[in-house]
């Protein structure tokens, strides 16, 4: 059976060129929105881009049950935010939430978008999820099997509820020209004809579809005009951390000086205590000493009175 080779983007991937990514892979599903009121930074650009570089595209809605949002609710959203389709292009929902059983919230959002777009979206789940519930009524209604089964082997197809699966996702360190770094690897068992027969025929409902302009690339003056500024960033920042380094230095000469400051007081206050005890030694050698005088003068006197009277008697 013939297989085709293809990547999911997000944010995640950055300003991709789409050129390149054109001539490198057979199809890109891009991420659209998640839960209700949140669509991915890259989204527009990513869409308009790829469109315009002829790739066969798809676009996926990560459901988020488990904020409390209805599948119709998140699915209108999904409807709303991808906006007209083009011929070809795939739907698919991305359920990975550990939230209760997911099968009925599943099955009403697929059947939602179905009504309203007239595709039969993908869904996106691992091999573990498929194990853990039953999902026969949505095999039921025709609901292809985009598998996360992470082997490396593009090949290999484990088995499921689905009687085939129609994309395996293989690996995340797929790389790719015009995206810088891995993405995520993608194998569908079919041609590219077959794949696109997944996505819209066409439908009444949908009005006649616009032409969308290129993206616009950055011209070299805004290039430099935006290094300038990363480098302006960059150096009052380098300033900003010399200035905290030079604060932490002058806390911690504060704080040393606060402990020399109190081992000078300690020291002043036991200079005054033995300076306190000397004067106090002091005086008790003056009084001492001034006692010993006095008594030495009496004893004078004495030593007086009897020679002159010894002299007297003789």
């Amino acid at each position: 059976m013939a297989s085709i080779k293809g990547i999911d983007i997000s944010k995640w991937q950055g300003d991709i060129t789409f050129s390149k990514v054109a001539k490198s892979t057979n199809f890109v599903i891009m991420k659209a929105t998640e839960g209700v009121g949140y669509t991915d930074s890259k989204f527009s650009r990513n869409q308009q881009g790829l469109r315009n570089a002829r790739v066969a595209t798809g676009y996926y809605h990560f459901a988020r049950p488990d904020l409390g949002n209805t599948a119709a609710n998140e699915a209108d959203w999904f409807i709303k935010t991808v906006g007209v389709l083009r011929k070809g292009e795939l739907l698919a929902l991305d359920y990975e939430v550990n939230y209760g059983n997911p099968v009925v919230w599943c099955k009403t959002f697929l059947d939602r978008v179905k009504t309203e777009t007239g595709v039969k979206p993908l869904i996106y789940i691992n091999l573990n999820t498929n194990n853990k519930y039953n999902w026969s009524t949505i095999v039921k209604g025709d609901y292809g099997l985009w598998l996360a089964y992470w082997d490396g082997n593009l090949t290999n197809k484990p088995k499921t509820d689905w009687p085939f699966i129609a994309i395996k996702q293989y690996g995340a360190d797929t790389k790719v020209d015009g995206i810088t770094g891995n993405v995520d690897g993608n194998v569908f068992f079919g041609d590219l004809t077959t794949l696109k027969k997944y996505g819209y025929q066409g439908n009444t409902t949908n009005p006649p579809v616009e032409p969308s302009p290129e993206p616009i690339e950055e011209c070299a003056e805004q290039k430099a005009i935006i290094f300038s500024l990363e480098k302006a960033i960059e150096t009052k920042n380098e300033k900003i951390e010399a200035l905290e380094t030079s604060l932490e230095l002058c806390i911690e000469e504060k704080t040393a000086m606060k402990g020399e400051l109190k081992a000078s007081e300690d020291k002043y206050a036991t200079l005054v205590i033995e300076k306190k005890t000397l004067a106090n030694t002091n005086e008790d050698l003056v009084k001492e000493l001034n006692e010993l005088k006095s008594k030495s003068c009496v004893k004078q006197l004495i030593d007086k009175f009897f020679k002159w009277l010894h002299e007297t008697i003789r």
